[in-house]
């Protein structure tokens, strides 16, 4: 049998006796995209069921729309716990912005804003913004607009994948590009 198949078979001869606890390792590995589909299905109505569903996984996109909570590990070391909300604000404490406007004008006018911790170039019409904790950015954004003209501003909610390689990426010191 295939990989997938093998992950199939295990997954139902696991679910047969309709246990309250289903512990899987890495249940999404060797699946196709419509099968992990299906193996979220399974697992999402086993949580609507009351089951506890407890699971190891690298696909973070999958964990992102099934787990209610979350343990991001490395080296067997706890890096971030809580829902996905509760790690974002662990990991990225300062909101970050993606703001369409003239970049340029946006690094040289909002660079010495006292709000904000830094500017970051994405492309000539895009800047990333990261605020200071405690910045009321709804008071700010009049400001930072009489400055430079916005076109749009979106708060960007990372995902797990990001959250934890910049995590690490940090924590042995490597140079993000």
């Amino acid at each position: 049998m295939s990989k997938g198949n093998q992950q199939k078979v295990q997954l139902i001869a696991t679910l047969l006796h309709d246990p309250q606890l289903v512990i899987l390792d890495e249940p999404f590995s060797g699946l196709d995209p419509v099968n992990q589909e299906h193996v979220l299905t399974v697992l999402s109505e086993l949580r609507e069921r009351g089951k506890t569903v407890v699971l190891s996984a690298h696909q973070m996109a999958l964990v992102e729309r099934l787990a209610d909570t979350m343990l991001l590990m490395n080296k067997g070391r706890a890096v971030a716990q809580g829902s996905l909300q509760e790690i974002r604000n662990t990991l990225l404490p300062e909101p970050v912005y993606r703001v369409t406007t003239n970049a340029q004008l946006a690094m040289e006018n909002w660079s010495a804003v006292e709000q904000i911790d830094s500017v970051r170039k994405v492309n000539d019409e895009q800047v990333e913004l990261k605020f200071n904790k405690d910045t009321d950015i709804e008071q700010l954004w009049p400001q930072l607009a009489q400055q430079v003209p916005i076109k749009a501003f979106a708060p960007i909610q990372p995902g797990l994948h990001d959250l934890y390689l910049d995590t690490i990426r940090k924590q042995t010191g490597e140079v993000q590009s």
